[in-house]
C-alpha cells in the first residue's frame, strides 16, 4: 500500500493518521497481553510472591549507593556525607545527627 501523501487531501491524511492509529493501539494491546500472559505464567511456574517481584535485585541496585551517615531527626531526612550538605546541616555540629550503625 504505498500512497503518494503529497497528492492526498488534509482530509484524505486525517482518516489515515486515524486509521493507523488504531492499528498501533490494538497491536501495543497484543504485545501487552501477549507479555502480561507471559509474565503470569512465569510467576507460577516459580512460585514468586508480590513481595518477591516488586523488590529490586541485588544487581539492580546502584553500586554508588552507600547507607546514611546523617538524619535530620525532625524530618528523618538523611544524607550520606556525599556531595554538598543539606540545609538542615549547615552551621550544626555534624557528630549531632551521626546515624548509629549497627
Amino acid at each position: 500500500m504505498s500512497l503518494e501523501i503529497n497528492t492526498l487531501s488534509l482530509e484524505q491524511l486525517e482518516a489515515q493518521k486515524a486509521s493507523y492509529e488504531k492499528r498501533i493501539a490494538e497491536l501495543r494491546q497484543q504485545e501487552r497481553d501477549a507479555a502480561l500472559q507471559t509474565v503470569r505464567e512465569l510467576v507460577a511456574k516459580h512460585k514468586f510472591t508480590a513481595k518477591e517481584i516488586s523488590q529490586p535485585t541485588a544487581s539492580a541496585q546502584s553500586a554508588d549507593a552507600v547507607e546514611p551517615k546523617y538524619r535530620n531527626p525532625e524530618t528523618g531526612e538523611t544524607w550520606s556525607g556525599r556531595g554538598r550538605a543539606p540545609a538542615w546541616l549547615e552551621g550544626a555540629n555534624k557528630d549531632e545527627f551521626l546515624v548509629a550503625t549497627a
